[in-house]
């Protein structure tokens, strides 16, 4: 099996559908799994991030359970 990448910013922000980089660096600090090669440029697995986007969203949504009305 090849392991797909997403090398650089713009590429992992494509990925996750984020305009700027400030959305990836808070995702980031939430625990989303960047990693770093060593020319320093950031690169996402797609199907760790996807696993992790998903269980992040099942997380908050548990946190903050909608708001119903009577």
């Amino acid at each position: 099996m090849e392991i797909e990448w997403r090398v650089g910013r713009k590429d992992i922000m494509k990925f996750l559908g984020a305009s700027d980089w400030g959305t990836v660096r808070f995702l980031k600090g939430e625990g989303l799994p960047v990693r770093y090669l060593p020319n320093r440029k950031p690169v996402l697995v797609p199907y760790e991030a996807t696993e992790w986007l998903i269980a992040y969203d099942l997380l908050k949504k548990s946190q903050n359970p909608p708001i119903t009305h009577p």
